[in-house]
């Protein structure tokens, strides 16, 4: 009888213990999906604005929080509820690290950045991920914009890895940082 009462007892914590972790894990799973959205839907407040109107403050301001929240909401999508349905193929990146390797490959002394971020229908598309990531027309869209400024603009991609890398990214990374 003490064995059943203790088997009871184990089964009961187990199943206390079980209950708590998956309510953990899906509040966990909730502030993540909360955040991708608010990261994409700041990002997509910094593409379409005129930065020939800004001063050269005020526009690096814009710049670091659209680098910084791509690539908070790249790194977080992996574990997101949105993680299996943006436009993923077999060893390429999804569309939003894809965006933000495209931009940071782009020399701030060129005029290319400053002719992708104020394109339109990125800030579009992402507005419309950030309200709806579950609809992949959006994503499948977005990812189309890329290669149409991969193609126009000749930003070649070196693959390594897995990971969609741009010739120029350290020397980009370093111009950002200093």
């Amino acid at each position: 009888m003490k064995k059943f009462y203790f088997l009871t007892a184990s089964l009961v914590i187990s199943l206390l213990f079980c209950s708590y972790c998956f309510y953990n894990q899906y509040q966990q799973e909730k502030y993540l999906n909360e955040m991708f959205s608010k990261c994409i839907d700041e990002t997509d407040c910094c593409f379409g604005i005129d930065y020939t109107k800004l001063d050269d403050s005020t526009k690096d301001y814009y710049l670091e929080k659209m680098y910084s929240n791509l690539f908070t909401a790249s790194n977080i999508l992996q574990f997101t509820s949105y993680a299996n349905v943006e436009n993923k193929e077999k060893n390429s990146e999804n569309a939003i690290s894809k965006l933000y390797l495209l931009l940071i490959s782009c020399n701030h002394s060129n005029n290319k950045l400053d002719k992708i971020i104020t394109r339109q229908d990125i800030f579009n598309y992402l507005h419309f991920i950030s309200i709806d990531p579950q609809n992949k027309y959006y994503w499948i869209q977005l990812t189309k914009v890329e290669n149409e400024i991969e193609k126009k603009y000749s930003i070649v991609p070196l693959i390594h890895r897995d990971i969609f890398l741009y010739a120029n990214i350290s020397v980009i990374y370093l111009n950002i940082i200093i």
